[in-house]
């Protein structure tokens, strides 16, 4: 798979997805009426072995879609090698990444578009979650808007909220400042990419 996104594109909504290709195929069947050139779609498939034609119906959806692109990797490599891969895989200067049991608000990062183009030195975002029918809404949590400088990224970012799902990184400052190479080497979990990069600016 080539991913090619429109090249006004500022940022790729990543699914990293294992073995639930049931609850992703209706997402994605529910995302792409409403997808937007500036945010396009990637599934990244770590090696499932379970609903294999779910994820073959994603990937012919993502055939017939400029929003949508499918990538399967040759072999599992665990939650924290699939993350990894992303800075490899996307070309947009931001990405999302989406567990594939939840669903991003394409309304809401349409609205934030604006703001990333004209603040290319943030170095990750933190969004608030909010709750789809049939989830807890103790799982739901918000933060108020505030930019961190530089210093505090561990401590007034970094460990505040562990969850994968909604958190926005700027790859290409991510790639710069070598934090992929960091994190290859100590083969770190998703849980604390944001910790290890206080050197520049984070919203939450």
């Amino acid at each position: 798979m080539t991913f090619k996104p429109d090249k006004t594109a500022i940022g790729t909504i990543c699914f990293i997805t294992y073995n639930r290709g049931n609850l992703l195929l209706q997402t994605i069947k529910e995302l792409l009426p409403i997808a937007s050139k500036q945010w396009p779609i990637l599934v990244v498939d770590n090696a499932s072995i379970k609903y294999k034609e779910e994820y073959q119906q994603i990937e012919k959806l993502a055939e017939s879609s400029n929003y949508l692109f499918y990538f399967r990797h040759n072999e599992n490599l665990f939650a924290y090698g699939n993350i990894l891969s992303l800075f490899d895989l996307v070309p947009t200067q931001f990405f999302t990444i989406v567990s594939d049991e939840d669903r991003p608000s394409i309304a809401v990062l349409n609205k934030l578009s604006p703001f990333l183009r004209e603040n290319s030195d943030i170095g990750a975002i933190q969004t608030s979650l909010g709750t789809v029918p049939g989830v807890r809404q103790q799982m739901a949590h918000g933060f108020k808007d505030v930019v961190y400088e530089k210093g505090k990224g561990i401590s007034e970012f970094g460990l505040v909220g562990n969850y994968v799902t909604g958190h926005i990184y700027n790859g290409n400052l991510l790639k710069q400042l070598n934090i992929p190479q960091r994190l290859k080497k100590k083969s770190c979990s998703k849980s604390i990419l944001p910790s290890l990069v206080p050197q520049y600016p984070f919203c939450g």
